[in-house]
């Protein structure tokens, strides 16, 4: 029996058909054809053509039911009328082809980006940047790596007990690199979610014994990173699984879950809401803000005017921000981007992750990464940032590199501190 592979088509992500047996399937029906199948009585994922869908076409979700030969649609949202879908299905030859069972169900889910995967920033002092992120802030230093398009500098991920995506603080260390500013197109603040006044109350307090200046507001609290990043906690009522790192001086209730949002820079945020909203499926929450939300999580992304300095890279500034994948939609993810406009870098394997970048129309620098493999690929868990980390096609270099590396403290002490 031939394995059907799951195919994309603009705004519509998936489809799961109901046919009786092989005998119910439309003619043409093979591995890699283009119209939904089930083998047996099995619901299979299998390509979808429907025509002359374009990409202006909205689905939200729900289910297209064929019945005696008419497809009816129900809880589709879009701009497409039913009417219009239903002709581009029978085009298809999408029909039912056993009036003994008389009543097919496809149904048509949008591909959904996981909220934030990870931030990447710049650091020059990744001595500091540890003490800090894994010290300070309680987060668990995941991976010790190098910069796969520089590896003679430091690739460092700070995340949750395990690692997962959407916890991932990470950076790039360029020994004594100078502090850059924040200007338009540029990502200027960092937000973690807590779980109460309390938690932030706890944090103002902590960060303060530090040496940290904090600004506290109702429900948030800002500071900054020793190098002058911008970061924030924010209290967030969200069903999302707070993720959240072992550290012996922050109680579990207390510390920091995951990732909230980015806020940027922007003169003109409108430019960037195509993209956002036809090709990436933001959801706008105002002018200025999207919410990218999938099945499991989801997270904010916001625009503020800029200052009038222009902006200058360096330590102390995000380089990019990542929005998590599943790992079946990434090529899908980036034709995505490319029909919208946007110049997408070919899918580049990072070992932990599969990415894509590009530049939106604002400016910054974003990336697709994939949910997977995971930082565990090649450590246990238990003892995940111990060492030097690379991936299988830099290992040839670690004889070269450990001696060039910058020096740090062990991750297990600075957290038992």
């Amino acid at each position: 029996m031939p394995d059907l592979v799951l195919a994309r088509v603009p705004d519509v992500a998936r489809s799961r058909d109901t046919w009786r047996s092989v005998r119910d399937l439309p003619p043409g029906i093979e591995n890699g054809g283009e119209h939904p199948a089930l083998l047996g009585e099995h619901v299979v994922q299998a390509p979808l053509h429907l025509g002359g869908l374009e990409q202006e076409d909205h689905f939200s979700g729900g289910e297209v039911h064929l019945v005696s030969g008419e497809a009816t649609l129900a809880g589709v949202e879009g701009r497409s009328g039913g009417d219009e879908l239903r002709g581009l299905l029978l085009a298809s030859g999408f029909e039912p082809r056993d009036q003994g069972n008389p009543r097919h169900t496809v149904t048509l889910e949008p591909m959904k980006l996981e909220g934030i995967h990870h931030v990447t920033s710049i650091t020059g002092d990744a001595p500091q940047n540890v003490e800090f992120y894994a010290g300070t802030l309680g987060l668990r230093l995941v991976k010790k790596s190098v910069n796969q398009d520089d590896p003679t500098v430091y690739h460092l991920f700070y995340a949750d007990e395990e690692g997962h995506a959407g916890s991932d603080m990470t950076f790039f260390e360029y020994p004594n690199a100078r502090r850059g500013t924040a200007g338009a197109g540029m990502i200027h603040q960092v937000t973690w979610r807590v779980a109460s006044e309390e938690a932030l109350d706890f944090w103002e307090k902590r960060l303060s014994e530090a040496g940290f200046p904090t600004e506290r507001r109702p429900g948030s609290l800002r500071f900054d990173d020793p190098e002058g990043l911008g970061l924030a906690l924010t209290v967030a009522e969200t069903a999302d699984a707070p993720l959240i790192a072992d550290h012996p001086e922050i109680p579990k209730e207390l510390a920091l879950q995951g990732f909230d949002s980015v806020r940027a820079y922007a003169y003109s945020p409108d430019q960037s809401r195509r993209l956002f909203e036809n090709a990436l499926g933001f959801k706008p929450l105002d002018d200025s803000s999207w919410e990218s939300r999938g099945d499991a999580r989801g997270s904010t992304y916001h625009f503020d005017e800029p200052p009038s300095e222009r902006g200058v890279p360096g330590a102390g500034t995000v380089h990019h921000v990542a929005w998590a994948s599943q790992t079946e939609d990434h090529e899908a993810w980036r034709e995505r981007v490319a029909e919208a406009g946007a110049h997408p870098t070919p899918v580049i394997d990072r070992f932990y992750f599969k990415s894509v970048y590009f530049r939106e129309p604002s400016g910054v620098l974003f990336e697709i990464a994939t949910i997977g493999p995971g930082f565990a690929t090649d450590e246990p868990l238990e003892h995940l940032g111990e060492r030097l980390s690379l991936p299988p096609s830099y290992e040839h270099l670690r004889a070269q590199l450990e001696p060039i590396l910058t020096p740090l403290p062990d991750p297990r002490a600075v957290r038992a501190k």
